[in-house]
C-alpha cells in the first residue's frame, strides 16, 4: 500500500497502522484531521481556507456534516466542538 493513497474515509487497520508508524502507533484520534479541526475551532477568521483544508482530511461520513456546517450561518463552533468529541480524542 502506498502510504500517500487515498482511502475514502475507510481506516487503516491496527496491522497497517503499525507497519506504517514502524511500531506501536500512536492512539487513534490524533491525526490531521483533529489538528486541522483544532485549528478551525481556534480561529474562525480563517475559516474559509480551514473548512477546505478539514475537508481533504475528513474521514468519508464526516464530509456531509462540515458542508452543512459551513454553510450554516450561526453555531458553527459548536458543532464542530461536537464533531470533535465524535472523532478525536
Amino acid at each position: 500500500m502506498v502510504a500517500g493513497r487515498r482511502r475514502g474515509g475507510k481506516p487503516r487497520t491496527e496491522a497497517e497502522r503499525r507497519t506504517r508508524h514502524g511500531g506501536e502507533p500512536p492512539p487513534r484520534g490524533t491525526g490531521i484531521f483533529c489538528r486541522r479541526l483544532d485549528a478551525v475551532i481556534a480561529d474562525e477568521a480563517g475559516a474559509k481556507s480551514e473548512y477546505d483544508r478539514l475537508l481533504t482530511y475528513a474521514p468519508g461520513n464526516a464530509k456531509p456534516a462540515i458542508k452543512g456546517i459551513q454553510r450554516d450561518e450561526t453555531g458553527h463552533r459548536q458543532k464542530l466542538i461536537k464533531m470533535r468529541e465524535k472523532y478525536c480524542k
